[in-house]
């Protein structure tokens, strides 16, 4: 079984497991992954983002996100050398997300992209859907919906369909489903792929349930009958880790092919994905391993290292300026600022909106190497006020506009160009 059948397969598997009397709402939840730092509680605003070139990190972008009280993300804005964008995201009253949009900066104003919204019956999850912005109004683009056949609680049958541009509503994969007794415990499902206007037998998956493993046997249906094609094995490990390990039927005996590791540290963050083949022992393939930098509860950084041909430093995330769920700590959410002309030559201007008492901040301008180049102070009176930054000694590139407030909180982190 080649690693991308295998990959498809553990997600299949993981799903229906997770099925039982309904679909978790956490297979489908926030399925782009907004930085959670720890199970606390405590979330970072803040983020720096450096690649690894020729031996040294080089920084390519910054993240902020804004969070409810509840420690939810509902406004991600990220800069990079590629421009500006920021996703908005909404939920319903249980914490589930519902709406995401996606906008770009241009012409000095967000612009619409994408929004997608996922869709609920009660604790039932119905799928989502995609639509892109087109002159002024949302037109759908693609997505997927769910219908379900009951008894009870029980998911007898889950259909589910997708929708292309242009087109309407299609079958693609029916799943039927079997339980462990009277329980709502998966013991088996058969999967159906619709071809020529009609269900056609595609796949079948038995579960064993041991006391930390789970035992998947895949069935292929042909010439009229299900046969034994391949096995799969979850072991689990400490802090919720999982392993999955994947063997072929050959000649009546089972032979070990590859696996794939999933492990976390006890905060609950990922430190290792790696998928390995079996060749008289394991063989690393491709993977990803992440070192952790705590301080208490707070994650300050996050090193990812990818797997080739051996382990080399990828990525590196600096996480600062927490948020506590429940707890406002941000005295500026009002504040709002705006830099133009960007590129710039010489003068670089700042507008600042600010709703309550007088404010003191640091504007402050490094190069993308993280070197302070320029730093004043101001005070930001009640209402709007213009501020002018002279650049022009500044060599051409890019450079970081931070603003911090008398705290050292940062407000504001922007890319700007200067030729």
């Amino acid at each position: 079984m080649n690693s991308r059948l295998s990959f498809i397969l553990i997600l299949v598997a993981v799903f229906t497991v997770k099925l039982s009397a309904q679909v978790d709402p956490l297979v489908n939840k926030n399925r782009r992954t907004i930085l959670k730092t720890d199970v606390e509680g405590s979330y970072p605003q803040h983020m720096e983002e450096s690649f690894w070139l020729e031996e040294a990190w080089v920084p390519y972008a910054i993240e902020d996100i804004q969070y409810s009280d509840d420690g939810l993300p509902i406004v991600v804005e990220r800069v990079d050398g590629e421009g500006k964008i920021r996703e908005m995201f909404s939920y319903d009253d249980r914490g589930w997300a519902i709406e995401s949009i996606t906008q770009i900066w241009m012409d000095n104003q967000w612009l619409n992209q994408t929004r997608e919204k996922e869709n609920y019956d009660g604790n039932d999850y119905m799928g989502y859907t995609v639509e892109e912005w087109v002159d002024g109004v949302w037109v759908m683009e693609e997505g997927m919906r769910y219908v379900y056949q009951k008894d009870g609680e029980l998911v007898e049958v889950l259909i589910i369909q997708i929708k292309r541009p242009e087109e309407e509503w299609i079958n693609m994969q029916r799943y039927t489903y079997a339980y462990v007794g009277s329980s709502n415990t998966v013991a088996s499902f058969i999967i159906e792929s619709w071809e020529g206007e009609q269900w056609v037998n595609s796949m079948k998956i038995d579960y064993t349930y041991g006391d930390d493993t789970i035992e998947f046997l895949y069935f292929n249906y042909n010439d009229g009958a299900w046969t034994v094609t391949s096995k799969m094995i979850e072991t689990k490990g400490d802090n919720d880790s999982f392993y999955y390990t994947n063997y072929s039927l050959v000649d009546g005996d089972w032979v070990a092919g590859s696996k794939t590791s999933y492990e976390f540290d006890s905060h609950g963050n990922a430190t290792l994905f790696l998928i390995e083949f079996y060749n008289g022992g394991w063989e690393a393939y491709m993977g990803d391993k992440y070192i952790l930098d705590y301080d208490g509860n707070n994650l300050l950084q996050r090193i990812t290292q990818h797997y080739t041909i051996n382990w080399v430093n990828a990525l590196k995330e600096v996480f600062s300026d927490f948020h506590t769920a429940g707890i406002t700590t941000s005295l500026n959410d009002n504040f709002s600022f705006q830099t133009f002309p960007n590129p710039v030559n010489d003068m670089l201007f700042v507008k600042a909106s600010n709703p309550g008492g007088a404010e003191d901040v640091q504007i402050t301008i490094y190069s993308i190497t993280g070197q302070e180049t320029t730093s004043k102070s101001y005070t930001l009176r009640n209402g709007t006020q213009q501020l002018s930054i002279p650049v022009d000694l500044l060599k051409r590139g890019a450079y970081i506009l931070r603003i911090q407030d008398k705290l050292g909180r940062t407000v504001l982190n922007e890319i700007i160009q200067i030729y």
